[in-house]
């Protein structure tokens, strides 16, 4: 069986939990025999005779050219993945003039419509219900994706860690600057809190690099205005470190089922 994971992004390298979901499914895939490309190409599907097709979210070459070939293909079947839906950003982050987002939700609605299985990392989606071929594959990372042996300086021990760049709407930064005062917290790559004196920022790291400054942290926060299901909540909570966060998106179906999360800040005042 021949698999090609089609994007418009740099699925194969980039450090987002899209990319890390993508690279997930290319190694157990690889694993049972598949062979799995990557290509950010437009024409690659009709470049070669794939047995499965695969995309994410918006970020897929749609077109009228891919739609005709498609539907002339008895042997190749269009996967498709939605970690969020862009417009329940907007609604969370109050950007009604962020334009580029109504066009990402619609391409997101796109996909999930007419590929023919289309999967959601969790079931609180708000338009999915409307598709009968929609089926729920909770995100996976490989905790081993690359190399964990960097020693963690003793300075990040029992401090709150944060995720994140600090001007990111999304991600509830501005909750966090508020408070910084009465924390001690550790931010990565700490972009956007160049200001905050009092916040240890680490720069780059990679995963590996990442689940060690994780394990030497006190929790993790994550108080975001939207999210779909982070990886980074599942990988701290595997590792047996708290996470406090928001209850948005897919954290809602998490609460009550797993120990060690919190759902509580929801403003400023929560964190107190």
């Amino acid at each position: 069986m021949k698999w090609l994971i089609w994007s418009r992004i740099d699925l194969e390298n980039g450090m987002g939990g899209v990319e890390t979901h993508a690279r997930c499914v290319a190694r157990e895939l690889k694993k049972l025999g598949v062979e799995v490309s990557f290509s950010q190409e437009p024409t690659a599907p009709m470049d070669f005779p794939w047995d499965i097709i695969s995309t994410h979210g918006n970020q897929f070459h749609y077109s009228w050219k891919f739609s005709k070939w498609l539907k002339s293909q008895k042997r190749t079947f269009w996967f498709h993945t939605l970690h969020g839906w862009s417009f329940e950003r907007i609604l969370a982050c109050r950007e009604p003039f962020w334009l580029g987002a109504y066009k990402a939700s619609a391409e997101e609605v796109l996909g999930a419509s007419q590929a023919h299985q289309t999967f959601a990392v969790h079931n609180r989606l708000s338009f999915i219900n409307r598709f009968n071929n929609v089926l729920i594959c909770h995100n996976g990372w490989d905790s081993w994706e690359n190399d964990a042996s960097t020693v963690v300086d003793s300075k990040f021990k029992n401090r709150f860690l944060f995720i994140g760049r600090g001007h990111d709407k999304v991600k509830g930064a501005d909750k966090l600057k508020s408070i910084i005062k009465d924390f001690d917290i550790t931010a990565v790559p700490g972009d956007g809190f160049e200001k905050q004196d009092k916040v240890l920022k680490t720069g780059r790291l990679n995963p590996g690099e990442i689940r060690n400054v994780l394990q030497e942290s006190r929790a993790l926060l994550v108080p975001s205005y939207y999210e779909g299901l982070p990886i980074v909540v599942l990988e701290a909570l595997a590792l047996g470190v708290p996470v406090v966060a928001t209850s948005v998106g897919g954290l809602k179906d998490l609460e009550g089922r797993v120990q060690g999360l919190t759902l509580t800040l929801k403003s400023e005042k929560d964190f107190r």
